[in-house]
Order: structure tokens, then C-alpha cells, then sequence
């Protein structure tokens, strides 16, 4: 056997199975039941029983907004979506914290809760160009012997209604971004072609994926996806393209839906979802039946069981309590987990991603 600088005894795995875990030079080096006895010399620490898994993901965050390591802030926004957007952009800048800062104290409460792998949207926008992402960027860069952040230039206030912002997200992926992001072609900038072709077109030009807000509900919702994996299929871009939220699958018809399914899973178009609260989810199961990629995350963090963006907004964290939406449970496999960081981004192969506890597994 190689020889390890520790062990880890009496670890639990999924399966069920009390094994000891050897490491060597940061990565497992053995697995197996009675491993440690084999070993005279190398120092051990038992886990008692406890359950072992891989690294977490965190398939949809925030990091550029979180308040975490601030005090309390009450509700600043109205009852809008378009509110909360300019609420952040008025809240944001004046915090008495950088981005950097903020978007590692929670980077460090993710992996202290065993996540480390990470998508993050950043706002891009006309008031701060790309001093969110350059924040996100440095605390990545800061922790990136902990966690994988992969990032989506995010264009929450909207594109065509703000001109300018396709040339930052194209400045955005230049500069580090792995993803183009969108937001609600419809009821955002009330110019679907015009969005989703120039978003879809730097994504081509540069390469990477695209993971793309869609809040829109029923048949205006619908004719988005259907516009999406239009242009993905177009433009060869299956496996890289996501849609965030798709609260629409959940608010028609059976029949639709499952053939808006079809043409996802045909396009490889992946659905990241979370619990929404009174929002409509989508039809997971059918969903994932057809064939669609579904992965989870849990959006806007603040702090322990509470999503809070700038503008206040709180959403219980219910994905934990519904086991089909949780690429965390025993229903998921590793694939579907690390599927959206392995294909989507040309930088996505960087770090590490969701793997099972075997040889040569980063320890």
C-alpha cells in the first residue's frame, strides 16, 4: 500500500460501509475496511461513525450581494422585482464592506458546511461596470485552495433596456468570467430576439456557457425556453446553456410541458432550481425523467437557513426539506452534480469538482 501521512478511521460511507480513508500529499491514498491496520506509524483521527461525502455544490448564489458579517438590515425594497434591482444598486455601493470581503465571509460559511463548489451570478450593470465581479473574482482567488467558484456575468437590471451592458458582458467573460448570464427577455427588456441573440453570441464568440434568470411565468416563461434551446441547438452549444428558476414548468399544462422537456433535453439544455416559497416549481421528476439535467442551489444567502439579498428579500430555505429537488441526496448521482461545472464554461475544468471518495480523490 502507498505509503500516507494520516488516517481517517471509522468513516461512514454512502453505501453504508465503515471504511478508513489514508491521505498522502493532499489526496486519498487508500479505502478500505481495516486500512489503518496496516500502518504503524501513521497518525489517526476517528471519525466515530460519521457520515463521509465529497464536496457539496451550490448550483445558484449570489456572492456579490450576501450581507454576511454585517448586522442586520431590514426590508429597503418594494414588493417588485424591478425594485429590488435598483434597491441593490442603491444599497451595495455604500456598505461598509468590500464584495471581496463579503462574497469570502460566505465562501468560508459554505465550505465550513461541506460546500466547495460554487456557482455564483454578479451583477453587471451600467452604475458599477465590473467592480462586482472583480470583488467575487478576488475573494475566488483568495480561497481557491478551498472551493471552485465558477461565475455568470449577471445582467439583472437587463440588456437591450440598458445599452451598454452587452459590451460589459463581453468585457465581463474577457476578464475572467466563465459564463454570459440573462434575465427575463421579456418581461425584463420586452425584447426576447434582441437579448437572448446577444447574450447566445458572446458566449459563441468567447467560447463558454450561458445560464440565463427566468422568472417569467406560463406561456410568456415558455416561449423563452423554447427560445432558448432554439439558439443553443443553433449554435452547438448543448451541455453549456441553463436555465435559472424556469418558474413557467410549473404553471402549464401537462402536455406542455413535457414537450417543452423534450426539447431541453434534446437541445441539453439544464434546469437549476431552488425552493421558491408561493412560487410555481417546476415538474422535477418529469423533468429528469425526459432526460433534462436538473441541479439545485440556493440562491441569495445571508446567513444560517435564510436567503437575504441586499434589498432584504427572505426566502425560507425549503430545498433541504424536499428531497427530489436536492442534487445533495441519494437520488442524484455525482454526474448530475458535477454535470453543469465539468461542460459549461471554458474554465470549468479548473479545480475540483464532485467526485466519489476513491483513490486518488483530492483529500
Amino acid at each position: 500500500m502507498t505509503e500516507v501521512d494520516a488516517f481517517l478511521t471509522n468513516c461512514r460511507l454512502a453505501d453504508g460501509r465503515l471504511v478508513d480513508i489514508g491521505i498522502a500529499g493532499g489526496k486519498i491514498a487508500a479505502v478500505g475496511e481495516g486500512a489503518a491496520a496496516s500502518s504503524n506509524s501513521a497518525p489517526e483521527l476517528d471519525i466515530a461513525g460519521d457520515l463521509v461525502l465529497p464536496g457539496l455544490v451550490d448550483g445558484h448564489m449570489h456572492l456579490d450581494k450576501t450581507l454576511t458579517g454585517l448586522p442586520w438590515m431590514g426590508h429597503a425594497a418594494g414588493p417588485t422585482r424591478m425594485s429590488r434591482i435598483e434597491t441593490d444598486k442603491t444599497i451595495l455601493p455604500h456598505l461598509p464592506i468590500s464584495t471581496e470581503e463579503r462574497a469570502g465571509n460566505l465562501i468560508r460559511e459554505c465550505v465550513a458546511r461541506g460546500t466547495t463548489h460554487l456557482r455564483t451570478h454578479v451583477d453587471i450593470d451600467l452604475e458599477s461596470g465590473l467592480a462586482k465581479l472583480e470583488g467575487v473574482l478576488g475573494a475566488r482567488e483568495r480561497y481557491r485552495d478551498r472551493v471552485t467558484v465558477q461565475t455568470v456575468a449577471f445582467p439583472q437590471s437587463g440588456v437591450m433596456r440598458c445599452p451598454g451592458v452587452l459590451d460589459l458582458l463581453d468585457a465581463a467573460v474577457r476578464n475572467g468570467a466563465d459564463l454570459v448570464g440573462g434575465i427575463d427577455p421579456l418581461e425584463i427588456d420586452r425584447d426576447p430576439k434582441g437579448q437572448l441573440d446577444g447574450i447566445f453570441a458572446i458566449a459563441a464568440r468567447h467560447g463558454v456557457g450561458l445560464d440565463i434568470h427566468l422568472h417569467e411565468p406560463g406561456e410568456m416563461g415558455l416561449f423563452n425556453v423554447q427560445e432558448i434551446c432554439t439558439r443553443t441547438n443553433r449554435l452547438g452549444l448543448g451541455g453549456k446553456v441553463t436555465i435559472s428558476h424556469g418558474f413557467c414548468l410549473g404553471g402549464i399544462t401537462e402536455r406542455k410541458v413535457a414537450e417543452a422537456a423534450a426539447m431541453m433535453a434534446e437541445a441539453g439544455v439544464a434546469l437549476v432550481t431552488y425552493g421558491a416559497g408561493g412560487l410555481t416549481m417546476p415538474p422535477i421528476e418529469m423533468l429528469r425523467a425526459a432526460g433534462v439535467l436538473v441541479f439545485a442551489g440556493n440562491d441569495a444567502h445571508r446567513r444560517s437557513g435564510l436567503a437575504i439579498t441586499a434589498s432584504g428579500s427572505a426566502r425560507g430555505q425549503s430545498i433541504y426539506h424536499r428531497r427530489e429537488l436536492c442534487p445533495r441526496s441519494r437520488r442524484c448521482s455525482p454526474a448530475a452534480q458535477a454535470g453543469p461545472f465539468r461542460r459549461q464554461g471554458r474554465r470549468a475544468r479548473r479545480g475540483r469538482f464532485w467526485q466519489h471518495i476513491s483513490i486518488t480523490a483530492e483529500a
